[in-house]
C-alpha cells in the first residue's frame, strides 16, 4: 500500500529525500503542490529517484502543476495529477510507439426513443449526483503533529500558601488546599464483669452566658446545681464566651462540656431536660447571667452488684471505636472532596480529639464509647503540574505546547499538617504536541479545494504529515457542514 508524503513549499530536496526514505511502506506517492523550492531545479527530482532506488523504495509523485510533472518525468518518475486523472509518460514511455488506431465506422444515429430513454437515464444520473454530492459528500483529514518526548525525575512541593504553580530546576511548586472532617461516633459493647458498682452519673451540658460580652473562665469542678439541689460538676476547665451584645441587647452564646454527678447512684440520673445554677456566683449579678441547659441524658449512676465492664472490655472497646471512627472519617473527607483534587497516598492524618466511656450496662448487657476526632488532607490538582511544564517548555521552544500523553509516579510522601506542606518525590514521563483546534479548521476547510484543502492543513503549526480524501471520488470541494467534515489525529 502507497504511503502518501507531501511536500511543503519550504522543503528542501535533503528533507523530502528523507521523508522518503524513512518511510515505512516501500511504495512512496508524494505530493507536491505549486511553488515549492524543491520542484525548482529537475536536479532535485533526479536525486530523489537515485537516492529512493538506492532505499529500495519506489516513489511516484502527484502533483497538480504541469510544470512539476514535467520535471518528474523528464527525470524518470512516474507523475500524475489527481484531479484529471491522467498520467504522465516517463520518457522510456514516450520512446515506444502506440499501435495505429483501427477506425470503426460510425453507428447510425440514434433514433428518437433511443434519445428519449438516453436523455432520461443522464437526468436521473444527474439528480442522483447532485443529491449525492449535497447530502452524502464528506471530507476526510488525517493529520500526523510532530511529538516532543519529556521526562522528569524530580520533586513536587505542594503547599496551602503558593499562589502560582511554577517550574524551577528539579523542583515542582503547586498550589494545594487542606480538607478537614470532625465527626463523633457511638459504639456498645458487651460487658463481662460483675460486682458491686459505686458509679456516678454522667452526660453533657451546654453552659450559657448571657452576662455581657466578656468570655469567662470557669474552673475543673466548677458546680451546676439542678432546681432540686442535685449537684454536677464540670470535667474540665472550659471558657465560656462572652454574650452578644447589640444597641443593649443581650444574645446568650454557650459551650459544651461533660458533667459528672457530685454523689454515686440511681438518684444522680437526670432523663429530662434540666436548667442549672452555677452556686459559685451567688450573691453576685452573673449568678443569673449564666446558667446551663442538659440537651440529652444524664445517666449511669448506680450503686449495687451489677454487671460491669472489665478494665479489658473498656481498653477494646476504645481502640475498636476509634479505629471505625478513622474509617468513617477518612470516607466522608474523600466524599466531600472537589472532584478535580488529587489525594496521595501518605497524605492523610487522623487524630483522636476525645473519647467518653459510659459504664451504665443497659438491658442488653452492653456498655457504651463515644469518640471524637478529625481527619486531615492535603491535595492538589495535577493538572496544574502540566500548566507549569508548559510554561517552561514554550520558553525553551519559543511556542505553545500541550500534553498529549502522559503517566506520572509519586513516592516517599511526606506531609506537614502544622505548615500545611507536602512533599513527594515525581517521575513524569510525557509526550507534548501543538495544540490544535480542530472545530476551527473545519471552519477554515469548507467550500475549498482538494488543493487548497491541502495547502490549509499543511500551514497547521506542528503537521508533520497529512492526508486528504474526498468522497464520493467525484468531488471537488469540502462539504459546507462540518459534520460531514471528519479529523482524525495520530
Amino acid at each position: 500500500m502507497n504511503h502518501r508524503l507531501y511536500v511543503n513549499k519550504s522543503d528542501k530536496a535533503t528533507s523530502v529525500i528523507s521523508k522518503v526514505i524513512k518511510s515505512a511502506s516501500e511504495e512512496v506517492l508524494l505530493y507536491i503542490p505549486r511553488q515549492t523550492e524543491f520542484a525548482s531545479s529537475r536536479n532535485n527530482f533526479a536525486l530523489l529517484k537515485r537516492e529512493a532506488e538506492t532505499a529500495g523504495k519506489k516513489v511516484s509523485i502527484e502533483s497538480v502543476d504541469d510544470d512539476v510533472l514535467e520535471l518528474a518525468t523528464t527525470a524518470g518518475l512516474v507523475a500524475m495529477n489527481p484531479f484529471l486523472g491522467r498520467r504522465r509518460r516517463t520518457e522510456d514511455e514516450e520512446e515506444r510507439e502506440a499501435e495505429p488506431e483501427i477506425s470503426e465506422e460510425a453507428p447510425p444515429p440514434s433514433s428518437p426513443k433511443r434519445f428519449v430513454i438516453a436523455l432520461t437515464i443522464t437526468v436521473f444520473l444527474a439528480a442522483g449526483l447532485t443529491f449525492a454530492a449535497t447530502n452524502l459528500a464528506r471530507a476526510n483529514i488525517k493529520l500526523v503533529f510532530e511529538k516532543l518526548d519529556w521526562d522528569f525525575v524530580g520533586t513536587l512541593n505542594v503547599a496551602a500558601g503558593t499562589r502560582e504553580s511554577s517550574f524551577s530546576g528539579s523542583q515542582i511548586n503547586l498550589r494545594g488546599a487542606r480538607f478537614t472532617e470532625k465527626k463523633n461516633l457511638t459504639k456498645s459493647y458487651p460487658a463481662h464483669g460483675t460486682g458491686f458498682i459505686e458509679r456516678k452519673a454522667k452526660g453533657r451540658v451546654t453552659i450559657y452566658n448571657a452576662y455581657d460580652a466578656q468570655p469567662q473562665t470557669l474552673v475543673v469542678t466548677t458546680r451546676l446545681e439542678a432546681p432540686d439541689g442535685r449537684i454536677y460538676r464540670i470535667d474540665n476547665e472550659v471558657t465560656v464566651p462572652g454574650a452578644k451584645v447589640i444597641g443593649g441587647e443581650i444574645t446568650p452564646v454557650g459551650i459544651e462540656v461533660s458533667v459528672t454527678a457530685d454523689k454515686a447512684g440511681p438518684e444522680s440520673n437526670l432523663t429530662e431536660a434540666t436548667t442549672f445554677r452555677i452556686p459559685g456566683f451567688e450573691g453576685s449579678p452573673r449568678y443569673n447571667g449564666f446558667y446551663a441547659e442538659s440537651k440529652g441524658s444524664i445517666t449511669g449512676g448506680a450503686i449495687g452488684d451489677m454487671k460491669s465492664p472489665t478494665d479489658e472490655d473498656i481498653r477494646l472497646a476504645k481502640v475498636d471505636a476509634a479505629r471505625a471512627l478513622e474509617e468513617a472519617t477518612r470516607s466522608q473527607v474523600l466524599v466531600n472532596l472537589p472532584p478535580e483534587v488529587k489525594i496521595l497516598d501518605g497524605a492523610y492524618e487522623f487524630a483522636l480529639t476525645d473519647e467518653t466511656v459510659d459504664e451504665t450496662v443497659d438491658a442488653s448487657g452492653n456498655f457504651s464509647v463515644t469518640v471524637y476526632g478529625e481527619g486531615r488532607v492535603i491535595g492538589f490538582r495535577e493538572p496544574e503540574i502540566f500548566e507549569a511544564v508548559g510554561k517552561k517548555l514554550e520558553a525553551d521552544q519559543g511556542f505553545e505546547l500541550a500534553p498529549k500523553d502522559y503517566k506520572v509516579e509519586y513516592s516517599n510522601v511526606s506531609v506537614d499538617f502544622e505548615n500545611n506542606v507536602l512533599t513527594a518525590a515525581v517521575s513524569i514521563d510525557s509526550v507534548w504536541t501543538r495544540p490544535f483546534d480542530a472545530e476551527a479548521l473545519k471552519l477554515e476547510a469548507r467550500g475549498k479545494n482538494e488543493t487548497d484543502l491541502r495547502t490549509l492543513i499543511f500551514g497547521v503549526p506542528g503537521v508533520e504529515s497529512g492526508e486528504v480524501r474526498l468522497w464520493p471520488f467525484w468531488t471537488r470541494r469540502v462539504p459546507d457542514n462540518t459534520e460531514r467534515i471528519i479529523i482524525d489525529v495520530e
